[in-house]
């Protein structure tokens, strides 16, 4: 399991899966773009929860206008 107390390993967690998010952001907004959506836009919100160290993750897509391929 995960420890808790070592303040380093927690920071150094939390960093590896935000940049692991941005990656994921990336993909998504590629596979978007090669489906057909050239303008599609991805964002990410982070809303960490008081107390229990959960973090909720909120992904906004913007598609814009879909073209033929």
């Amino acid at each position: 399991g995960m420890s808790t107390t070592a303040e380093g390993a927690e920071t150094e967690v939390e960093v590896d899966t935000l940049a692991q998010l941005e990656d994921d952001v990336d993909a998504i907004t590629r596979r978007l773009q090669e489906a057909g959506w050239p303008e599609a836009h991805v964002s990410s919100e982070l809303h960490p929860q008081l107390g229990d160290g959960v973090v909720d993750v909120v992904l906004r897509v913007e598609a814009g206008p879909k073209v033929a391929l």
